[in-house]
């Protein structure tokens, strides 16, 4: 699951909710409302990057709770220490792929680019990080992806990599820096 469907899944999922955030705002003609409120465009940032974040955490939560229960039905041997490494890789991953579409969403102020984008370079990851494995001249582009981050030690198996999660981290967070810079110099057209 965690390299295959579900990892897509919860990405597509980040990106919907990075994508609505600003972008999806701009396009409805619903941002005029919130600029109208006496807050500043920065907390309107953080806040919908938080209200994605707190979607992740309990999107994945759900998961950690059936594998939990799952778990000793199927005979699993999956440690607990593997499902909730797994399952905070996939969050940083999710939140990687939100803030990827708010960054461009922050910048751009365009639904169909922010959406565009964000799932093209989704798909490239993806694609790329698997082929990488059977194609030795593009072993390279693994370390482009986020998704090279979240498999390479094996969480699931080898517990927390917290070197490889703290990337992840790092560079979500320079991603929402970056939407965050564009929201607040961009004239927003409503």
């Amino acid at each position: 699951m965690y390299e295959s469907i579900g990892i897509l899944v919860i990405g597509a999922f980040a990106i919907s909710m990075g994508t609505a955030a600003l972008a999806g705002e701009e396009d409805k003609g619903t941002m005029e409302m919130l600029l109208m409120q006496p807050i500043s465009r920065r907390s309107i940032v953080l806040q919908k990057h938080a209200a994605m974040i707190v979607l992740l955490i309990v999107m994945n939560t759900f998961l950690v709770v059936v594998l939990f229960a799952g778990n000793p039905v199927l005979d699993s041997l999956l440690s607990v220490r593997g499902i909730l490494a797994a399952n905070v890789g996939a969050t940083l991953v999710g939140f990687f792929f939100g803030s990827l579409a708010l960054a461009v969403g922050g910048v751009t102020g365009k639904r169909g680019m922010t959406t565009g984008i964000s799932a093209g370079y989704l798909a490239a990851a993806f694609f790329f990080n698997g082929i990488a494995n059977i194609v030795d001249g593009l072993k390279w582009t693994q370390k482009l992806t986020p998704f090279h981050w979240f498999t390479r030690t094996d969480p699931l198996a080898n517990g927390f990599p917290m070197g490889d999660f703290t990337v992840l981290l790092l560079a979500g967070v320079v991603l929402m820096a970056i939407g965050l810079w564009g929201f607040e110099r961009r004239d927003v057209v409503v």
